[in-house]
């Protein structure tokens, strides 16, 4: 059983305490798996909380069979962001992290992030590698787009951190503000922006998480309307619209919606879309994009990720 750990037990000698917030709604088939991943860990000294959004499933039943292992909440909110602030807000760990309740920690995860944190005070934010999963937890493949941190292709090319493997220190969560609860779909990519003002984050090349991966998830569904968060979010940092790979997505999202208007014969929309696609793929990054070999093994990924 994993120990939870006082602030007055934090010493500077003692390892520190580790808070996981899972938020998580009616997700009860995926749940238990992410459970067992954080309570199995080696590390022991974690707070482990779990915030849920008044599920109408089984969900309340999983929790109710850990009682003493981890602490949780039901009730209604406003959605996944605010379940991470109010999770956040009870951390007493000194690092934090979150892992939504269709992912899962790989064996040391927590160990491996403490001790890189420990070794690294020049850093606040550590991240690894992780692989993608079917939603029935079979392997698909490793992500090939997670990399070596440089803030400069973070901010104008992609979101190479990928939110489960993260691991941050609670000290500077807090000083830049948490995570914005006006944004819905990207607030993990601004708050990895957030948190590397000052200090850059520490790429740690290990699997660090297992992420599941199917047409229901916020990232693949999330439209244009997810685009246009992370438009306006990277504004805000000084950047010039959308980075290189958000581009090329939201390209493609426009080609198919004028090939939907096409068979409608709506030719006026067609013209607009392509345009407005063609104007994206033209930009400098997206080009020197397309033709990297980064690229292509993103591709042959994503075509594994949908046959799967």
């Amino acid at each position: 059983m994993l120990d939870q750990m006082s602030n007055s037990k934090n010493t500077s000698k003692s390892p520190p305490l580790v808070t996981i917030v899972t938020p998580t709604y009616n997700q009860a088939e995926t749940l238990k798996q992410t459970l067992e991943s954080v309570l199995s860990q080696d590390y022991p000294h974690v707070q482990y909380i779990v915030i849920d959004g008044d599920s109408t499933d089984a969900t309340c039943d999983i929790l109710k069979q850990y009682d003493g292992q981890l602490e949780w909440i039901s009730e209604k909110d406003n959605g996944q962001t605010d379940a991470i602030a109010k999770g956040f807000a009870k951390a007493q760990g000194q690092i934090i992290a979150w892992l939504n309740s269709d992912d899962m920690y790989t064996p040391q995860a927590i160990s491996k992030a403490v001790e890189a944190l420990t070794k690294n005070p020049q850093t606040d934010l550590v991240y690894g590698d992780v692989n993608w999963l079917t939603h029935d937890g079979r392997l698909i493949a490793k992500c090939v787009s997670t990399e070596p941190f440089n803030r400069h292709r973070l901010l104008h090319v992609s979101n190479f951190i990928c939110q489960p493997t993260t691991f941050f220190n609670r000290s500077a969560y807090e000083a830049v503000g948490g995570v914005d609860l006006d944004q819905n779909y990207v607030m993990d990519y601004d708050l990895w922006l957030k948190l590397t003002r000052e200090k850059p984050a520490l790429f740690l090349p290990v699997t660090l998480a297992q992420v599941r991966c199917y047409a229901q998830t916020k990232t693949a569904s999330g439209g244009q309307q997810r685009i246009q968060e992370m438009k306006s979010m990277i504004a805000t940092h000084g950047g010039n619209g959308l980075p290189a790979f958000y581009r090329i997505e939201s390209a493609s999202q426009l080609f198919t919606q004028a090939l939907q208007d096409l068979k409608k014969m709506n030719l006026v929309s067609v013209f607009k879309l392509a345009c407005h696609a063609f104007g994206q793929l033209m930009h400098h990054r997206v080009i020197r994009t397309i033709f990297s070999k980064q690229f292509f093994q993103i591709i042959k990924v994503r075509k594994l990720r949908s046959e799967s």
